[in-house]
């Protein structure tokens, strides 16, 4: 595998691929173990290892599939696009000399991407363009982000400074909700599939689940670890599937085991 940090992890959207990148300049793609248990019997024998393996010259800090292509995006000291049946990327994109945190592709607009960035930015691209499309420079910085699946034009970006900030992404003048509730950092933040709802994972040892409606109340799913440092959040189907990673503690659970 990875000989040192995976900084980031996609999966392609049928679900037979997943994609992890590193700090060793790879990025590699695996076959989802159950998928191949269900379609062979020597697939326990291939899942340690990746099917395919890219080498760029520069740490990668994230990544994302698209939704409708056998392409992936990866962020770093730039942004580029890859093709899964090439050895190098087919576009890259640049807007300043910072370090991009973050990528994630429009479920309505597949051409259409957001990154994050050290220097407090959230940049729009769009393949179809050979130029970064919109930028908007932030307070402080924005550690991850995530498109609504059903409103496409909204996005929701989990910031240093403990909030979160959701964006109708034709107006990036002004957000459009302020999501309060944790105390430090957020570190990561995922929508469920229906769109109503999302979970943060933050620096202050909680997850939580925020509805979108701002009339509505949090869920109030807390976890709590000690010697934490950084969680990462993803929802499979309706249940949130929660990886928190510790000093001594990697947990996997579901939304109902923590209200």
């Amino acid at each position: 595998g990875h000989q040192g940090a995976v900084r980031g992890l996609a999966t392609s959207t049928d679900g037979d691929l997943l994609v992890s990148c590193g700090v060793d300049c790879t990025v590699r793609l695996w076959k989802d173990p159950m998928r191949k248990m269900m379609d062979s019997n020597d697939a326990i024998g291939d899942a340690s290892q990746p099917s395919a393996v890219y080498t760029w010259k520069h740490a990668f800090w994230g990544v994302d599939h698209q939704w409708d292509r056998n392409v992936f995006a990866t962020v770093g000291a730039q942004v580029d696009i890859w093709d899964h049946n090439r050895s190098e990327p087919i576009n890259t994109f640049e807007w300043g000399k910072d370090t991009v945190l973050s990528v994630r592709f429009n479920p309505g607009e597949p051409d259409v991407l957001l990154t994050s960035s050290s220097d407090r930015s959230l940049t729009l691209f769009d393949l179809r363009m050979s130029s970064p499309a919109r930028k908007l420079i932030m307070k402080t910085r924005c550690n991850s982000l995530c498109w609504n699946p059903r409103e496409p034009m909204n996005f929701t970006a989990a910031n240093e400074d403990t909030n979160c900030y959701s964006f109708d992404a034709r107006k990036l003048n002004e957000a459009k909700v302020v999501h309060k509730g944790h105390v430090s950092a957020v570190m990561d933040v995922d929508y469920n599939p229906t769109g109503r709802e999302f979970v943060t994972g933050s620096y202050d040892r909680t997850v939580r689940a925020t509805f979108v409606d701002p009339s509505s109340h949090c869920n109030h799913a807390y976890v709590i670890f000690h010697n934490f440092f950084y969680c990462f959040c993803r929802y499979e189907s309706s249940i949130i599937m929660v990886i928190i990673a510790g000093r001594y503690t990697i947990l996997r659970g579901c939304k109902g085991c923590f209200v």
